[in-house]
């Protein structure tokens, strides 16, 4: 019972340490996405100028 507790407490931790790394990374990729020019965002269209008709 002890042992098992223990167990599960590791994995839980190891969970959020994932999580936490995760989360660093959405954070830093929406950082660098948010400044203009840097990197061409893949998630957001960027404007093409239409040619006039």
């Amino acid at each position: 019972m002890y042992i098992t507790d223990s167990r599960k407490r590791k994995r839980n931790k190891r969970r959020k340490r994932i999580l936490f790394v995760v989360a660093l990374l959405v954070i830093i990729v929406i950082v660098i996405f948010r400044q203009p020019g840097l990197i061409p965002n893949p998630f957001e269209p960027t404007p093409t100028p239409t040619p006039a008709p």
